[in-house]
C-alpha cells in the first residue's frame, strides 16, 4: 500500500520539476525572442498587418509583458504602438477563437487613423461584410478583458488628401487631429464580428487646441460604422453633459477627417453645455 501512496506523490514531485523547468527556460532570452517572433507571426497572420514585438516576458502562470509592440498597415503607416503592454491571462480556447484576459495594461503607446488613396489604414482590421469580395482575412476570434487601462497614450488621425482644413491652432481640425495625455479605464471589454463593447469608467485627454476633457464614461459599442454611448457623462473645461445615448454615425473612417459635414450625431443631451466648447471644435 505505501508504494501505491507514493505514486500519486510522485507525480506531483515530477510535475512540480517541469514546472520550475519550463519557467526557467522560458526565461532564457533566446527563448523570449523565438516566443516575441512567433507570436508576431500568429497576429500578423490573424489580422493581415505587419506586427512586430520587441521582447515577451512571460511570467509564470499567466501573466505576459510584451515590449514595443507595433502594428503596421503598410511598410510606413504605423498603426499602433505601444511600449509596454502587460497582460493577465485568464482562460483560452483555441479551436473556439476564444481568449479571456483578466486585464491588460497599455502605456506609452500611439493609435494613427491615417487616411490616403480613398481608404484607411484600419479598414484591414474592420473589413466589409462577408457579401462583398475582399483580399484580406477577417479577424474572427472572440476576446474578452475584465479591465482595460491606457496611461500616457496618443491618437492621430490625418488626412492625407486634404491636409489640414484651417490654421486656427485654438480650434480642432478634424482632417489633422492630434490628441494627448489619454488616459482609459475600462471594465467588461469585448471584441468580436468587428464589433467592440465596453464599460467605459474613465477618459481623460488634451487636443493639440488646447481642448481638454477631463471627465468621459459611458455604456460603448463601436464598430465599422458607427459608435453608440450609452448613460453618457462628459465633462470638460466649460460644460458638464449628461445623455441616455449619444450615436456617431460615420459610415466609414474615412468620414471622420470630414466630421462636421459627414458625421450625424442624433442624441438627448439635458445637462448644460457651454458655447466655448462647441467653438472650439467648429
Amino acid at each position: 500500500m505505501g508504494i501505491f501512496r507514493n505514486i500519486p506523490r510522485s507525480f506531483l514531485f515530477i510535475a512540480v520539476i517541469l514546472l520550475a523547468a519550463t519557467a526557467i527556460v522560458i526565461q532564457v532570452p533566446g527563448v523570449q525572442t523565438r516566443m516575441a517572433e512567433r507570436a508576431a507571426l500568429w497576429l500578423s497572420e490573424a489580422t493581415g498587418a505587419e506586427v512586430r514585438v520587441g521582447k515577451v516576458n512571460f511570467i509564470f502562470f499567466n501573466k505576459l509583458i510584451i515590449n514595443d509592440l507595433l502594428i503596421r498597415t503598410t511598410p510606413s503607416d504605423t498603426l499602433f504602438h505601444s511600449k509596454k503592454m502587460s497582460v493577465s491571462i485568464g482562460r483560452v480556447n483555441i479551436l473556439g477563437k476564444k481568449i479571456g484576459l483578466n486585464r491588460v495594461l497599455l502605456s506609452e503607446g500611439s493609435y494613427h487613423l491615417i487616411i490616403e488613396d480613398s481608404t484607411t489604414n484600419i479598414e484591414s482590421l474592420f473589413p466589409e461584410p462577408a457579401s462583398k469580395e475582399t483580399t484580406s482575412r477577417p479577424f474572427r476570434w472572440d476576446i474578452r478583458s475584465n479591465r482595460v487601462t491606457l496611461e500616457d497614450f496618443a491618437y492621430h488621425m490625418i488626412n492625407r488628401e486634404s491636409g489640414p482644413s484651417h490654421d486656427n491652432p485654438e480650434c480642432m481640425d478634424f482632417s489633422d487631429l492630434h490628441i494627448g495625455d489619454i488616459s482609459i479605464d475600462i471594465r467588461n471589454a469585448r471584441y468580436y464580428d468587428g464589433k467592440v463593447e465596453a464599460r467605459l469608467d474613465h477618459l481623460a485627454c488634451l487636443e493639440k487646441s488646447g481642448y481638454r476633457v477631463q471627465h468621459l464614461e459611458g455604456d460603448v459599442t463601436v464598430d465599422s460604422r458607427e459608435a453608440l454611448v450609452k448613460n453618457l457623462v462628459i465633462r470638460d473645461n466649460y460644460s458638464h453633459i449628461k445623455a441616455r445615448h449619444f450615436l456617431m454615425h460615420y459610415g466609414n473612417s474615412k468620414n471622420l477627417s470630414d466630421y462636421l459635414n459627414r458625421v450625424i450625431m442624433p442624441g438627448h443631451f439635458p445637462g448644460t453645455l457651454s458655447w466655448q466648447c462647441v467653438l472650439q471644435e467648429r
